[in-house]
C-alpha cells in the first residue's frame, strides 16, 4: 500500500519460505496486503516469551499485516475487501473485493484468534 491505496507494485516477501521475519522497516511503505493465501491461517511467535498468536481466517480473500514503523506491535487483519487500487476509476461497482448480495440475502464471516502458551 502507498498513501492508503493498493499499489500495483508487488514484491516477494517470503523468498521460498513460509516465514516472514517481522522487523520495523518492513512497514516503511505501509501495510502488507496479501491476496488469496493458501493456508487461511497465520501465526506470530513472541521473541520475548515464546507465546504464539494464531489467527485462523477461512474464506477471507485478503490479509493485511501492518504496524507503525516505530511501533511495538503488529496488526494482523483478515479482510473481506481492500482499499482502492492506485489506478482506481472510482466506480464502486467495479472495485476489487466488493461482495454483492441480492435482496434478503445474508453473509456471515468469522475469524478466530487463539494464544498458545510457551512450552518451557
Amino acid at each position: 500500500m502507498e498513501n492508503g491505496l493498493i499499489s500495483s507494485k508487488t514484491e516477494p516477501v517470503f523468498n521460498n519460505t513460509n516465514l516472514l521475519p517481522i522487523k520495523h522497516d518492513l512497514f516503511n511503505d505501509d501495510a502488507l496486503v496479501f491476496k488469496d493465501l493458501k493456508s487461511g491461517h497465520v501465526s506470530l511467535k513472541s521473541k520475548l516469551n515464546g507465546e504464539i498468536l494464531n489467527v485462523s481466517y477461512p474464506n477471507f480473500p485478503y490479509l493485511g499485516i501492518w504496524a507503525k514503523p516505530s511501533g511495538d506491535y503488529v496488526c494482523i487483519e483478515p479482510w473481506l475487501g481492500i482499499a482502492d487500487n492506485e489506478n482506481t476509476n472510482q466506480d464502486f461497482m467495479t472495485k476489487e473485493g466488493i461482495l454483492k448480495l441480492d435482496s434478503k440475502q445474508s453473509f456471515t464471516a468469522s475469524y478466530h484468534i487463539t494464544i498458545a502458551k510457551a512450552h518451557l
